[in-house]
């Protein structure tokens, strides 16, 4: 069974919020600070709640939404897209898809492409995560 672990980057600070976070039984998010000992809410209009995918890189990295993983192909694997339209494919951006209930990715530029290895426990060998887009926001500058 994966753990259920979030993160939420407060958007009003431009930092993380990096204590216990958890969901409460009608959706909302709780965030108890370590500092002040004190429950306080973290909502979706300050914050970017980003939830762990389950998976962890090839060096034992959690994965989180928003994290920015850099892929490497098997030896010798046939049939790898390296590029769409001139936009690699080896460096992408977790994200989570309603309409199928999975998490994925999406090419630097926002494309959501379902071309190349897909995010799975079989594959966690070939990510790394080389940054989010909240502490690089240089990944994404021009390409929104």
């Amino acid at each position: 069974m994966r753990e259920i672990k979030f993160r939420a980057w407060c958007k009003n600070k431009n930092e993380w919020e990096t204590d216990r976070i958890a969901i409460q039984p009608d959706g909302s998010i709780l965030h108890m600070s370590t500092t002040k000992n004190m429950p306080c809410m973290v909502k979706a209009e300050t914050h970017d709640i980003q939830m762990f995918t389950g998976l962890l890189d090839k060096k034992g990295k959690e994965i989180y939404e928003g994290d920015v993983v850099s892929a490497t192909p098997k030896p010798n694997a046939c049939g790898v897209v390296s590029s769409v339209n001139g936009q690699s494919c080896f460096e992408r951006v977790v994200i989570w898809l309603d309409n199928d209930a999975r998490f994925s990715w999406q090419l630097l530029d926002g494309t959501i492409n379902a071309s190349g290895y897909t995010l799975c426990k079989n594959n966690e060998d070939l990510f790394e995560v080389i940054g989010n887009i909240h502490d690089n926001p240089d990944f994404l500058k021009g390409k929104e």
